[in-house]
């Protein structure tokens, strides 16, 4: 599910909002009111770009309060026809989609129904939750032409809502819960209400109920899996003598989640009364706890994997993600980073919210493209010069030939702007030619231009705070005999530390590496030089140091500025 970026025509008044008469609908489409049967007329776009769905007899945003058994499902569909009398689907498939640089969804589709070997027990519905109506209308074209035979059977839906459909989703400030941007939070809520429509059109047409992407491919016969894994399950649980409510069959976020279908509308009731509160990811928790079972059933622990992430593009231009720091260790997503042992597994690029494992930032598939063009805040009054000291380039590796950067592991708690990541600064081995980075081109300008000897990315952190760190922590013992730091860019010289320390320490008596991400590896730090706005920072002792296990950079005091960490060589 996504959010649309801003569309210009924005009502001017609360009669404007409402619709009007506008929104009223010919009477033999009023009708209907059911997921099942074809469009009046076969046509694709119900009402025209912009019509709103009927919710209670009038057009208007959903509202949190009300019933979902009030909306006329059949006026968000685009296309989408009944099964044959008889006919039934074990499982339905649920995909949200939003415009990004490169469209994966019809290649999906292709596949998902491809890797099928026993299609006519699925119905698979996109919901193609993006508010540029003319994309919409492109895709749902698209689709249309590409999977005539699956939409003619009954096995394949698609729907669309309006923005006059969604409630307020722009609700920081004032509410901005965990430490949340007003982007974050719109991002969050508008998911949400994506999800929410999805799932109420889906609950009649089958028996299961499973949410995926719109960039993954699949593990040939797939259905037949996951149909027989549900079918598997006892009617009770021995734990809760209850049902089983979700089966997780990947352990990332929402991503392969299956439930059963006579229980969807009672979940979207329960995210449109959450939709600006929580993570989708947090709100399955919550839900899933609500409904007397303590947690999903875990198949992605023991079974095949089933689907593989194939989009190297995401919706913000970027490219995607195939790790995150998780602060002590790395995993494919922050769902799986806590692998079972909670929050103290949950940190560097994650944070631990409700009891789920999420991104600092939400996922980069619901991304708008200017999630980082944010203005630069002004400059404080006096602020300190900064050194423009000469860049290094990336084929001087010869100057750092010395710096051998044993291997360990960067831990931060600063908050990441997403793939521009610890390890980029800290490269195990030092310096070496021909490294050609692949991190979020799209953010710097220095990282649009052509890189011939190939793009060298950086760690970069946003919103730095006092006490907030970046810190190397070797595998084992090292004797430093030197250390090397370059802080900023050319092309953002300010996005240095303006007051901060470079500290060593010797290991802690009794070290567990990853324990809260790995901060109690260390024994007590020890300052070896002040940073004040350098370019670069440099430290050689007269001898050795003997048996340091970490390195770290320390933050003094908050700054508006952003933080570069080009190069750590020790």
């Amino acid at each position: 599910g996504g959010g649309g970026e801003e569309v210009e025509g924005e009502p001017d008044s609360e009669e404007e909002e409402d619709g009007g008469d506008e929104a009223s609908h010919d009477s033999d489409h009023a009708a209907e009111g059911s997921a099942w049967g074809n469009p009046p007329g076969g046509s694709p776009w119900p009402h025209g770009a912009s019509a709103a769905p009927v919710v209670a007899g009038h057009s208007g945003p959903l509202r949190r309060d009300m019933s979902l058994s009030e909306l006329s499902l059949s006026d968000l569909r685009l296309f989408g026809a009944a099964l044959p009398h008889g006919a039934t689907a074990e499982v339905v498939v649920g995909v949200s989609s939003v415009k990004r640089k490169v469209d994966y969804v019809p290649e999906t589709i292709k596949k998902l129904f491809a890797s099928s070997r026993d299609s006519t027990s699925m119905v698979a519905v996109v919901h193609l939750a993006e508010w540029d109506e003319v994309w919409v209308r492109s895709m749902s074209d698209t689709l249309r032409n590409l999977q005539a035979g699956p939409i003619a059977a009954g096995r394949f839906h698609a729907i669309h809502a309006p923005r006059s459909l969604y409630p307020n989703v722009d609700v920081c400030p004032p509410f901005c819960p965990h430490a949340e941007t007003p982007q974050q939070a719109h991002w969050r809520s508008k998911r949400n209400i994506d999800y929410t429509l999805l799932l109420a059109y889906a609950a009649p047409l089958g028996r299961y109920y499973l949410q995926l992407e719109d960039d993954i491919s699949f593990t040939q016969g797939w259905l037949g899996v996951v149909t027989s894994y549900a079918n598997s399950q006892p009617d009770l649980s021995k734990e809760s003598n209850a049902p089983w409510r979700v089966i997780d069959f990947t352990g990332a976020g929402c991503l392969g989640k299956m439930m059963q279908s006579n229980e969807l509308i009672r979940l979207a009731q329960f995210m449109l009364l959450f939709y600006d509160q929580l993570h989708c990811e947090a709100l399955l928790v919550r839900w899933t706890r609500s409904m007397t079972e303590g947690k999903p059933v875990e198949y992605w622990k023991t079974g095949q994997k089933l689907f593989q992430h194939e989009g190297q593009i995401d919706s913000d231009g970027g490219a995607h993600r195939t790790q995150v720091s998780c602060g002590g260790h790395s995993a494919p997503s922050c769902s799986e980073c806590p692998q079972g042992k909670g929050e103290g597994f949950c940190h560097g690029d994650c944070k631990w919210v409700s009891e789920a494992c999420i991104s600092n930032y939400p996922a980069m598939q619901e991304a708008p493209v200017d999630r980082f063009v944010e203005p630069a805040p002004p400059p404080p009054p006096q602020q300190p010069i900064i050194a423009q000291a000469p860049q290094v380039q990336v084929g001087d590796a010869d100057q750092f030939r010395h710096f051998n950067n044993p291997s360990g592991i960067v831990v931060t708690d600063m908050t990441v702007v997403p793939t521009f990541e610890g390890r980029f600064a800290y490269w195990v081995g030092g310096e070496t030619e021909g490294r050609n980075d692949v991190c979020d081109y799209a953010v710097s300008p220095a990282l649009r231009r052509p890189a011939p000897d190939g793009h060298r990315c950086w760690f970069w952190a946003k919103r730095v705070n006092e006490g907030q760190f970046l810190t190397v922590v070797f595998d084992s013992d090292y004797s430093l005999k030197a250390l090397h730091v370059d802080f900023g860019h050319d092309a953002h010289g300010r996005d240095v530390l303006m007051n901060g320390a470079v500290e060593i320490a010797h290991a802690a008596q009794q070290v567990d590496r990853y324990a809260s991400g790995g901060a109690n590896v260390c024994s007590h730090y020890r300052k070896i030089k002040d940073v004040r706005a350098d370019r670069t920072v440099s430290w050689q002792p007269d001898v050795p140091e003997h048996a340091i296990r970490c390195v770290r950079l320390l933050v003094n005091e908050p700054q508006n500025e952003w933080l570069i960490v080009r190069r750590l060589l020790v």
